[in-house]
């Protein structure tokens, strides 16, 4: 039981999260929303490398690792919006624009999760 409710308050303030940074983005930039999802899935991903940089030789209690790993960084990043746009920038023939937007994600992505592990073993030399 307490499983499910560490993962369902994770999502709950990831997603809240997520949508902050996404209104953040709109107001003061006036980006189209892949932009926001894009950066959103960026940053989370960055964030899910770090702190799994960060917690692979530490022992932390499961309830709390799914809470970070499935239920908070879960919520905040945006995999199903992420598809949706890439399919509304082929709808609106846009696909160079979809192209781009699904090479750079992916490969931001997988840039940002080694470049957290790398940057949290940096900050916690491993032994």
């Amino acid at each position: 039981m307490i499983n499910a409710i560490s993962i369902s308050f994770g999502a709950s303030l990831g997603a809240l999260l997520r949508y902050g940074v996404s209104l953040g983005i709109s107001k003061f930039w006036d980006l189209p929303s892949f932009y926001a999802t894009g950066f959103v899935n960026i940053t989370g991903s960055l964030l899910i490398g770090f702190l799994y940089g960060l917690t692979s030789s530490v022992t932390i209690p499961s309830h709390i690792r799914l809470f970070i790993f499935v239920g908070f960084l879960g919520g905040y990043t945006t995999f199903s919006a992420f598809a949706l746009e890439g399919t509304d920038l082929i709808k609106n023939g846009q696909i160079n624009m979809c192209l781009s937007y699904l090479l750079i994600s992916n490969f931001l992505g997988i840039a940002a999760v080694f470049s957290g592990i790398f940057v949290s073993h940096l900050f916690f030399k491993k032994a």
